[in-house]
């Protein structure tokens, strides 16, 4: 069954899955490149841990640096490809800035990025701050669960981004669709984030990237025939390229039996 539903978000588009499952939450290293290989889908394995209802006992006894180590640890010995989701409650609690400060320090050792769980959007600046000031750079940082903090202002959103980290924007299909999308192109359109023109033009290896070519009659190799996914600009600054089908002329054989 979950090769199939990775197979079917391949076909989808999606390119990367990472798993947020923890050690103590039944992480099975040995499971995720199977799934991989079987579907062809990027699975990237995560450690750390979640929030504090749900810690081991042993989280309250230990230091900061010991629980840094652990991290290091488990990365180094482990093919993991990021520390999440990590975790906050309504209120951060004094294990849960414990942890966030150790898994800073992790990131500065081992240069694994960091994705977050927050309730609702719930302390989101308030977690890059604690991990900003153990070094750790705002764009190796995702904040989750803002698609959760209703605000069509989206006030929040809006300072994650110009501090320079990710905004999760997830627990997408169904009606979540339905306050998630106005919020997303609002969030676009109020930080100068423009979609690359390619519909009908030609391409442009600058902006646009060549998928598949299809062999046409008329018209000039290189026209676009189609957009298969949306290139963006944030102003003038390509954020990614438009991917795109393009025409190549192929010259009919007129030549006489």
């Amino acid at each position: 069954f979950m090769v199939e539903e990775l197979n079917r978000a391949r076909r989808d588009g999606v390119v990367c899955i990472v798993d947020g499952t923890h050690p103590a939450g039944g992480r099975d290293i040995g499971f995720l490149p199977q799934m991989s290989r079987r579907s062809g889908m990027s699975v990237v394995a995560s450690g750390g841990y979640y929030v504090d209802e749900m810690y081991p006992p042993e989280i309250t006894t230990m230091s900061e640096a010991q629980i840094a180590e652990e991290l290091i640890q488990d990365a180094t010995s482990n093919p993991l490809g990021a520390f999440g989701e990590m975790g906050t409650s309504d209120e951060i609690t004094p294990n849960e800035r414990k942890v966030f400060r150790a898994v800073g320090t992790a990131h500065v050792e081992t240069g694994l990025p960091i994705f977050t769980h927050t309730e609702n959007g719930k302390c989101a600046e308030e977690q890059l701050d604690i991990l900003e000031s153990m070094g750790v750079p705002p764009e190796r940082v995702a904040i989750g669960h803002l698609g959760s903090l209703v605000d069509p202002d989206v006030e929040v959103h809006t300072a994650i981004c110009k501090r320079g980290a990710f905004v999760g924007f997830d627990r997408q299909g169904g009606r979540s669709d339905e306050r998630n999308v106005p919020m997303i192109l609002k969030l676009l359109e109020d930080n100068d984030v423009s979609v690359v023109e390619a519909e009908g033009r030609q391409i442009d290896p600058e902006f646009h990237e060549a998928v598949f070519e299809e062999e046409v009659a008329e018209g000039s190799t290189g026209d676009i025939l189609d957009v298969l996914e949306k290139g963006y600009l944030h102003g003038e600054v390509l954020i990614r390229p438009s991917r795109v089908k393009v025409a190549k002329v192929v010259e009919s054989d007129e030549s006489e039996s």
